[in-house]
């Protein structure tokens, strides 16, 4: 695992194909997981989770 890349609480439950991507989400802060230090990748994401997810990737574009 990448050193930059924070252990989730329930990061067995994060499948071995999507590792990759949820390091990269993190990294970027695209995704930081909640409050309980999960990632809960077998919950369906909340309208307000999504975008989230939308304007941290907008501001992201923006910054660059």
């Amino acid at each position: 695992r990448d050193q930059k890349y924070r252990i989730y609480g329930d990061e067995k439950m994060i499948s071995l194909w999507a590792i990759e991507a949820v390091q990269y989400a993190q990294q970027t802060g695209l995704m930081i997981g909640d409050d309980q230090q999960c990632f809960r990748p077998q919950k369906l994401a909340t309208k307000a989770e999504v975008s989230m997810v939308f304007y941290h990737y907008l501001l992201g574009i923006r910054n660059t």
